[in-house]
C-alpha cells in the first residue's frame, strides 16, 4: 500500500471514530471512543511529521509547498467559518 492510500484510510478511520463518538448514547462509552480517536490521531500526526512532510519537502519546490499551504488555509478557513 502506498503512503497516500494509507494516509487516506487513516483519515477515513479518524472520521469514522469521531462519528462513533457522536453516535454514542453513554458517557463512559463516548469517553472511551474519544480517547481511542485521539490516540489514533496522534499516531497519524506523528507519521505525517516523520515521513510525509519530510518527503514532501524533498520532492516539491518551495513555491509549490507555499501554494499548497495557502490552498489548505483557505479551505480550512471555510470549514471553520
Amino acid at each position: 500500500m502506498g503512503q497516500g492510500e494509507g494516509l487516506r484510510q487513516e483519515h477515513e478511520e479518524t472520521d469514522a471514530g469521531l462519528r462513533r463518538v457522536a453516535g454514542s448514547r453513554r458517557l463512559k462509552e463516548a469517553r472511551r471512543l474519544l480517547l481511542a480517536a485521539v490516540v489514533f490521531s496522534r499516531q497519524h500526526f506523528d507519521r505525517e511529521e516523520r515521513v510525509i512532510f519530510p518527503m514532501a519537502e524533498k520532492l516539491l519546490k518551495s513555491h509549490t509547498l507555499t501554494a499548497l499551504g495557502e490552498s489548505w488555509a483557505k479551505k480550512r478557513k471555510a470549514i471553520v467559518a
